[in-house]
């Protein structure tokens, strides 16, 4: 089920720059902002992949990374 979102407070160039982009695509400015917000939500935030790697951390010390380096570095 859509549902609906009202932005307060937008400043006038923000508007004036939607609605111009919204026109260069041919769309209204309500399908091209619910087409952006759907794009900007597709893919997960930086907290959201840094959360989903805290489980990962701490595998690998600082010192293991270090010896692994120097070690390529030599060979």
């Amino acid at each position: 089920m859509a549902r609906m979102l009202q932005v307060r407070n937008l400043p006038n160039d923000v508007h004036a720059r939607l609605k111009e982009r919204a026109a260069a695509e041919r769309m209204s400015l309500s399908d091209y902002v619910a087409r952006e917000l759907t794009r900007m939500v597709a893919y997960r935030s930086n907290a959201e992949i840094l959360e989903a790697a805290r489980p990962l951390a701490g595998r690998v010390s600082r010192d293991e990374i270090t010896a692994t380096v120097r070690a390529d570095r030599d060979a």
